[in-house]
């Protein structure tokens, strides 16, 4: 499964004919999350796009046990700490990120700020 196909970014600029437009600075950083996902990939499994969690919308599910599970099978993932910097840099986003669900994320974006 690919995350990128179930999360949908928050802050939206603009509307083309067809899509959503993502505001630079997220296109930019969900690009290079998802080469560094598709990279690591090649060599071990990557837990929200090889389907090993039912059903594959665990990440973006609104059931806390999904969310969980979800976040639970993050803790292998070889971009964990990557994924993770990009879910707290972004907290507004849907889903599962690097193992922190959205409210988690919003709390470490928050504690980061402090620092």
């Amino acid at each position: 499964m690919n995350i990128a196909r179930h999360i949908k970014p928050v802050a939206v600029v603009a509307v083309s004919d067809k899509f959503p437009v993502m505001p630079p600075g997220l296109e930019h950083d969900w690009r290079a999350l998802n080469d560094l996902i598709d990279h690591y990939g090649q060599r071990q499994p990557i837990p929200c796009r090889d389907g090993h969690i039912e059903p594959s919308s665990a990440w973006t599910s609104e059931r806390r046990a999904e969310r969980d599970a979800a976040a639970k099978a993050c803790s292998n993932c070889p971009a964990l700490t990557q994924c993770r910097d990009y879910g707290i840099a972004h907290p507004k986003e849907e889903g599962v990120l690097g193992g922190l669900t959205p409210r988690q994320r919003t709390q470490a974006a928050a504690d980061r700020r402090q620092q």
